[in-house]
């Protein structure tokens, strides 16, 4: 939910949402952990508890990710990191993929470890596409080979039944595709910025992510220390692959870059 109201917020520029976001992130992250800042399961009568699953920290890395895009606040996008390196710490198995349940945690007769979707996508899906999303915007190229390990965990499921896998899939296509990483520097309540901002966000690139830069950001994806803004403009710095086109200072330029990588084929 706090990545549908992010992605919502951003896209149909309704502040609204992106604050309701934030404010079920500040509640999770404030009321449901532990003394040690792990995860809790429930909330119930003012009283959180029981040890959180691979699915809760799958979906709120993805939401905190989401939310950090849609108003760059940089709290967001650390509490991710974090809880995504936790994720990778308790619930990793050998072999790529991840259990549902933590490997400190209650002890099992077997320890789950799935990755089919129902009704929502598997917390094994959620993870690769987190993996490969925080990737891209920490520049821990690291995150994305371990990505790569986990649909090879399910390798053979996923052949059998390649319907029952599709955020998987989804996520097999994302790393295989790639995306746009646009980092924007610069006085956002400049005109010139606000056009970028709003261009990207209202544009459906499903492939970009955007980042702010900022002394903050810096301390999480150092590779942003150096991207500042020209001759006090607002500029746009479009990458891929760790490449980055020259710095533009106007929307029409940066749309221009942007449509070019996507018209160039995957690898190119």
């Amino acid at each position: 939910m706090i990545a549908a109201l992010a992605i919502a917020g951003r896209a149909l520029d309704a502040p609204e949402y992106t604050a309701a976001a934030a404010r079920a992130a500040d509640f999770v992250l404030t009321r449901l952990r532990d003394g040690k800042g792990r995860l809790l399961h429930r909330w119930r009568k003012g009283k959180a508890g029981l040890d959180a699953h691979l699915d809760d920290y799958a979906f709120l890395v993805w939401g905190l990710s989401e939310l950090y895009e849609s108003g760059f606040d940089a709290r967001y996008l650390k509490a991710a990191v974090d809880l995504n390196e936790g994720m990778l710490n308790w619930f990793a198995a050998t072999g790529g993929g991840f259990y549902f349940t933590a490997g400190d945690g209650e002890e099992l007769l077997v320890r789950p470890m799935d990755a089919y979707d129902n009704a929502t996508p598997s917390g094994n899906a959620v993870a690769m596409m987190n993996l490969l999303r925080l990737s891209r915007l920490t520049g821990d190229a690291a995150l994305a080979a371990r990505a790569a390990e986990i649909p090879r965990a399910f390798a053979r499921e996923l052949n059998q039944a390649p319907s029952a896998f599709l955020w998987m899939l989804a996520a097999v296509q994302q790393a295989e595709a790639g995306g746009a990483d646009v980092v924007l520097a610069g006085d956002r309540d400049a005109p010139g910025f606000k056009a970028m901002l709003h261009d990207l966000q209202t544009h459906y690139r499903p492939e970009t992510l955007v980042l702010l830069a900022s002394p903050e950001l810096a301390s999480i994806a150092p590779y942003t220390a150096g991207y500042t803004a020209i001759g006090g403009k607002p500029t746009a710095y479009v990458c891929e692959g760790g490449h980055c086109n020259l710095p533009v200072t106007d929307t029409a330029a940066m749309r221009h870059q942007l449509d070019d990588l996507r018209r160039r084929p995957p690898g190119n």
